[in-house]
C-alpha cells in the first residue's frame, strides 16, 4: 500500500527529520481505533434505545445542561470563559463564540 502526502506535508516531515513511516502507521492505527470506537458507540446507543426507548425532550435538555455545566467548569479551570476545552480549538458546540477570560 502506498500513501500519498501533499508536498508541503512531505517537505515538513523531511525538514523536521521525523520518521515518516512510523508517523503514518501511528496515524492509521489511531484512525482505525477511532472508527471502531465510533461504531461500538453507535451499536451501544442503538441497543440502549431499543431497550429503554428514545430520550424525551426533557431528558435531552437535562443532558445538555449537564454537559454545559461540566464544560464551563473545565473551561474555568483552564482560564477560559467559553465552552471550549482545548485552547485554540473550536468550541464544543458549533456556533458558540470563543470568549477567552480577560
Amino acid at each position: 500500500m502506498q500513501v500519498h502526502l501533499p508536498q508541503d506535508l512531505c517537505r515538513a516531515v523531511k525538514e523536521s527529520g521525523l520518521p515518516a513511516s512510523e508517523l503514518r502507521q501511528a496515524a492509521v492505527r489511531r484512525e482505525v481505533r477511532r472508527r471502531r470506537i465510533l461504531a461500538a458507540t453507535d451499536e451501544y446507543l442503538s441497543n440502549l434505545i431499543a431497550e429503554v426507548g428514545e430520550p424525551s425532550v426533557e431528558d435531552e435538555a437535562w443532558a445538555e445542561d449537564l454537559v454545559d455545566r461540566i464544560v464551563r467548569q473545565a473551561g474555568a479551570a483552564m482560564g477560559c470563559a467559553c465552552s471550549c476545552l482545548i485552547p485554540g480549538q473550536s468550541p464544543v458546540w458549533p456556533g458558540r463564540p470563543h470568549e477567552p477570560r480577560r
